[in-house]
């Protein structure tokens, strides 16, 4: 059974790989804000993976929720404005 840093670390590869062979919008942000979208389009790959791995390590170091995902998203868009 792999440890619990075993899996993160696989997770992370996993998605910095895809970043590599795909072409699709992946942004650190449940629900990204024009600025978050346009600060984080303008970075390097490399500085977009630092963000993104941050925000995987971030992830995996809050614990876990009692949340759904649809609660989540709907902070999150109540949150930045972008309503339902």
């Amino acid at each position: 059974m792999r440890s619990l840093a075993s899996k993160q670390a696989f997770a992370s590869l996993s998605l910095m790989n895809m970043l590599e062979t795909i072409s699709i919008d992946v942004y650190p942000w449940a629900v990204p804000t024009a600025e978050q979208r346009a600060w984080f389009d303008a970075l390097t790959p490399e500085e977009k993976r630092r963000v993104i791995q941050a925000a995987i390590e971030e992830g995996f170091e809050s614990g876990i929720s009692e949340k759904t995902v649809d609660d989540i998203l709907r902070e999150a868009r109540s949150a930045t404005g972008h309503g339902l």
